[in-house]
C-alpha cells in the first residue's frame, strides 16, 4: 500500500521551505472543507505569505502577483488531472496486495510529481529572487533562519526518547488517518520502524543552514543574469547537494524503512481497511477534479 509515502516526502526536502511546503501542505488537504477554499485563494495567500517574510517594492509586488497567477493556472490546468488519475489507480491498486517494488515505484512517481511542481516555479521565482537587493536578501533569509530556531527547538533540543515518542505517535496517527483503524500488531510494526529511523532534525537544520548560505551568495556575488539564473534553478530543483553526509545518509535510510514498513504492513491490510484506504483516495481524487474544473 502506497499513499503514506507522502507525508515522508515532504520531511524528506526540508531544505525547500517556504511556499513550496505551502503549496504542498494545500494539496494534501484538498479533501478537507477548507481546502478547496485556499486552494481557489492562491494566488492571494502565496503574495501574502512571501509579504510576511520580506518588504517588497510595488514592481516586486506586482512581479510576484503576477508570477503566482500564471502559476496556479498552470498548475490547475495541467498538475490536477494527473494528480486524480494516479490517486484513482493507487485506490484500485490498495484493493489487493503489492509488493515491496511497487511502493518504491509509487514513491519514485510522487517524487517526480514534487520535482514537476519545483520546476513549475523556477523560472519565474528566480527571476523575482533576482530582483532582491542585499538587504532583502538578508531579511528574506533571516526569516527562515528563525523558523529554524522554532524547529531547534523542537526537533533537536528535547532528548531522544521524546523525540521517538512523539515520531510513533505521528507515524501512528498519519497511518490510522487513512485506515480508520488499527489493531495492535500493526501499531506494533510502526513503533518498531520509529524505533530503527535515524533522528535527524539536528542534521536537517544543518543542511538548511547550508542551502541558505548557497542562495545567499548565489544572490550576492557579482555573476551574469544567465549564471546567476542556473545557479538558482540547481539549488532549488537539487537541494540535496547541500545536504550534509549525515542527513544524506540517514534520510537514505529512512525512506528505506518507511517503505519496508508500507510493505509489512499491506500484508496485514483487512478488506475493510483497504477499503477504507481507497474510499479515502478516491475521494481525493474527486476533490482534485472539482478543483480543477475550477
Amino acid at each position: 500500500m502506497k499513499w503514506a509515502l507522502t507525508a515522508s516526502r515532504v520531511r524528506a526536502v526540508n531544505p525547500r521551505r517556504g511556499l513550496l511546503i505551502l503549496l504542498l501542505a494545500v494539496l494534501a488537504t484538498v479533501s478537507a472543507c477548507t481546502g478547496s477554499f485556499i486552494y481557489n485563494r492562491l494566488d492571494f495567500l502565496i503574495p501574502f505569505y512571501f509579504g510576511q517574510r520580506v518588504t517588497l517594492d510595488e514592481p516586486q509586488e506586482a512581479q510576484l502577483k503576477a508570477a503566482v497567477r500564471g502559476f496556479t493556472a498552470w498548475h490547475r490546468t495541467s498538475q490536477l488531472e494527473r494528480y486524480s488519475e494516479f490517486l484513482r489507480g493507487l485506490a484500485q491498486d490498495a484493493q489487493r496486495p503489492t509488493t515491496r517494488e511497487e511502493i518504491q515505484a509509487t514513491a519514485q512517481t510522487m517524487a517526480a510529481f514534487w520535482d514537476d511542481l519545483i520546476a513549475g516555479i523556477v523560472p519565474e521565482g528566480t527571476q523575482l529572487l533576482r530582483t532582491l537587493s542585499p538587504g532583502q536578501v538578508d531579511e528574506l533569509l533571516a526569516s527562515f533562519a528563525e523558523d529554524d530556531e522554532d524547529d531547534y527547538d523542537e526537533y533537536c533540543e528535547p532528548p531522544p526518547k521524546k523525540l521517538i515518542e512523539r515520531r510513533i505517535k505521528a507515524m501512528t496517527r498519519s497511518v490510522k488517518h487513512w485506515t480508520r483503524a488499527l489493531p495492535d500488531e500493526q501499531k506494533a510494526v510502526i513503533e518498531r520502524t520509529a524505533r530503527r529511523m535515524k533522528l535527524l532534525g539536528c542534521a536537517a537544520l544543518e543542511s538548511r543552514a547550508l542551502w541558505r548560505a548557497e542562495i545567499k551568495n548565489t544572490l550576492l556575488e557579482d555573476r551574469d543574469a544567465a549564471a546567476t539564473q542556473v545557479r538558482l534553478r540547481v539549488l532549488m530543483l537539487e537541494p540535496q547537494r547541500t545536504w550534509t553526509r549525515e542527513y544524506r545518509e540517514g534520510f537514505l535510510r529512512n525512506r528505506s524503512l518507511i517503505i519496508d514498513m508500507l510493505a509489512e504492513l499491506d500484508t496485514t491490510w483487512s478488506d475493510k481497511q483497504r477499503q477504507a484506504i481507497s474510499h479515502r483516495l478516491n475521494g481525493i481524487a474527486d476533490d482534485l477534479d472539482e478543483l480543477a474544473e475550477g
